[in-house]
């Protein structure tokens, strides 16, 4: 397989005691060499920073492959990915225009799956932010090699649980956990690996079931959570955006205007986890955007509750400090938000008022019945009514009916969801 030779030969790149000379070209011209002496209008400190990018840029060890084909191993592209050296990918990109959508004609493969290959357990948060870049400059996350492997299914074969994350969160589809394909390797068969295999699916766990089933599900809280744990509302499928997709199955204009809020910052967040302070400069000028975001997705270990992150603290894990300045210190008190971040926008809308008023009473009712189906029923009725009016009665009704048919044992959230998703639809 012809992730298996990447994985084993790009393993060997990073080898002290080895020289893979480039096909053309001196190590010395390399990224920031010669060769590109005189040109104004780099702007490599632009994305990188002074500091990062003459301390990335003085990697002069190189490495290239017979087996790819010559466009795809011939680009200081490929070159900075294997080097692990993301001021060379952005020089590449914004100051040679190098193109990053090549994909190798002999196996398949594009650069996301160079990047996956490459890395390793160890060198993942090195290579975490490639991800985001390559997404960010419309690489396909979903791209299949000759094989059907994507990059997300050797991400997970692998063990590369920031890696799984991150392709998650460019948009690929969460993994059936029936796929026996979609789990990782426990070759080893150490205590380390199965609980690496434990991250692996708890991280896979949580961004299920992907923002397209979630819309498809007109399931206004599956979209919030997804959304707020930093998932690419930037995404298409056959040539159809995400967002035409919700308008096209009707699903309402909550979901509609989450995802339309929400587009700006979570293109900045993206922006931020690749390192790229170019275009995180340039999205700020949008006033839509909210540094002060927080990832409701993250836990500190596999084991342990989902908390909230600022934007500031993944930065700073990344190790991206050329980019810190640009985002504020959390907010105090922010991580105890207990609306949709959509709601609280909302409440400032006439159209929107009632609806707001109502699903905060439905919330607080929520917690004092405790799961009970037909007491909540008549919550979930009296807040669509007032929401929708007489002429989108009927749909709603049929909502609180179905929340009254649910046992006291069952799990309260499920009418909860399906009262609010139905509201949703008609507004």
């Amino acid at each position: 397989m012809a992730h298996k030779l990447v994985a084993r030969l790009s393993s060997q790149s990073h080898s002290t005691d080895r020289d893979f000379s480039p096909s053309r070209g001196d190590p010395e011209d390399d990224i920031f060499g010669v060769e590109d002496e005189g040109n104004d209008n780099c702007c490599c400190s632009d994305s990188m920073g002074d500091d990062e990018a003459d301390q990335q840029a003085s990697t002069t060890e190189t490495f290239n492959l017979d087996v790819f084909s010559k466009e795809f191993t011939d680009s200081r592209v490929y070159r900075s990915i294997v080097q692990g050296n993301l001021a060379g990918l952005y020089h590449a990109v914004y100051c040679l225009r190098e193109p990053v959508t090549v994909i190798d004609t002999n196996f398949g493969v594009n650069y996301i799956h160079l990047v996956v290959t490459t890395a390793s357990r160890e060198t993942q948060f090195t290579y975490a932010p490639f991800v985001y870049a390559l997404s960010n400059f419309r690489v396909d996350i979903c791209q299949e090699d000759v094989g059907g492997d994507t990059p997300l299914k050797l991400a997970i074969r692998r063990g590369l649980v920031e890696l799984v994350r991150a392709v998650l969160r460019c948009g690929a589809p969460p993994p059936d956990p029936a796929d026996s394909e979609m789990q990782p390797s426990l070759a080893n068969d150490t205590e380390e690996s199965a609980t690496n295999a434990t991250a692996v699916k708890t991280v896979c766990e949580d961004f299920q079931p992907g923002l397209w089933a979630a819309v498809a599900a007109a399931d206004y809280f599956l979209v919030d959570r997804l959304v707020s744990s930093w998932c690419r509302v930037r995404i298409a499928k056959q040539g159809e955006s995400l967002i035409s997709f919700a308008r096209r199955l009707e699903t309402g204009s909550l979901i509609v205007d989450l995802l339309e809020s929400s587009r700006p910052t979570l293109e900045f967040v993206h922006a931020t986890l690749a390192g790229d302070r170019r275009k995180m400069l340039e999205l700020l000028d949008n006033k839509n955007v909210n540094a002060d975001t927080f990832d409701r997705s993250y836990r500190p270990n596999a084991g342990a509750p989902c908390q909230p992150r600022s934007l500031k603290a993944a930065a700073t894990e990344l190790k991206h400090y050329h980019v810190l300045q640009l985002l504020p210190d959390p907010k105090k008190g922010k991580q105890q938000q207990q609306l949709p971040a959509a709601m609280l926008e909302l409440r400032h809308r006439p159209h929107h008022q009632k609806y707001y008023q109502h699903h905060q009473q439905l919330l607080q009712q929520h917690r004092l019945l405790g799961g009970k189906g037909a007491a909540l029923a008549a919550v979930a009725a009296s807040s669509a009514g007032a929401a929708a009016g007489g002429a989108a009665a009927s749909p709603l009704a049929a909502a609180a009916a179905a929340a009254a048919a649910v046992s006291a044992g069952e799990d309260h959230q499920s009418p909860l969801r399906r009262a609010t998703s139905a509201v949703c639809r008609v507004m």
